[in-house]
Formats: C-alpha cells, structure tokens, sequence
C-alpha cells in the first residue's frame, strides 16, 4: 500500500510540474504574472505555456545561399558608390576647370569705370640709336634729304 502512495504521489508531482526547459506561466494571488521554467511557487497558480524552447537545427545550405546573397548585393552596391563617388569628383573637377578658364579669360581685360580721358598711347622704345636717343632722328622720312 505504501509503495502504491509513493508511486502515485511521484506521478502527480511529475505530471504537474513542467519538463525542465518548458516555459510556464505563473499568476500571483495578486495578479502579477511572471514566465520562467521553474515551477511557480506555492501561492502562484500555474499554466503551461506554447513557447517553444527548443528550435529545429539550421539549414546551413540555405544560410550559405542567403550569406552569398547578400554579399554579392553588397560587393554590387559599393561599385556603384565608387561610380558615383567618380562622377562627383569629376563633375566638381569639370565646374573648377570652367570657373579658371573663364577667371583667365575676363583677367586680361581692363574693366574700365568711366571713359579715359585720354586714349593710352603704345610705349615705343628706340632700337639701335646713341644713348636714349630714338632711332629717327633725321627728320622726316619722306621729306627729300633725308638719310638714315
């Protein structure tokens, strides 16, 4: 009779606490609700959970596929922000050419804020005279006597 007891009380306490590993829910007197995967203390009412705590093995084909993916999209996507990156550096390369060209092209020009009063006359510097003395000095070249 004892060892029927016995046994009978082991199969109770076995079949209301939960497997080690499940998830269990337990609600205070109270009303506080707690989940763990130990048996809920004596005043707490007790429930089982459908959390899963164990997971099917990993598909290592399909994740090697899926990692391979991604990076070839990634590989895809950094040279096209290295084409991109190009054409920015060679668009601003491009405007700065443009700005110095323009810059050279309006430097040599003389910006002029009123008319001259007088026109600027070409500086003639005398070759192969004496000293500072110009090269015509004769007079004038079409006047009859006249030398060089």
């Amino acid at each position: 009779m004892r060892a029927l007891l016995r046994a009978s009380s082991i199969a109770l306490v076995t079949i209301s606490l939960p497997a080690f590993g499940d998830i269990v829910r337990c609600v205070t007197p109270t009303g506080a609700v707690t989940y763990q995967q130990i048996a809920c203390p004596d005043a707490a009412r007790e429930q089982a959970t459908g959390i899963a705590s164990e997971y099917p093995p990993v598909n290592l084909a399909e994740r090697e596929r899926l990692l391979a993916k991604e990076q070839e999209m990634y590989r895809r996507l950094e040279a096209q922000r290295d084409r991109d990156t190009q054409l920015v550096m060679a668009r601003e390369a491009r405007a700065a050419s443009e700005a110095r060209t323009r810059e050279a092209q309006t430097a040599g020009e003389p910006y002029y804020i009123g008319w001259p009063a007088y026109p600027a006359r070409p500086v003639h510097h005398g070759r192969g005279g004496r000293g500072s003395q110009p090269v015509w000095t004769g007079g004038n070249p079409l006047s009859p006597g006249f030398s060089r």
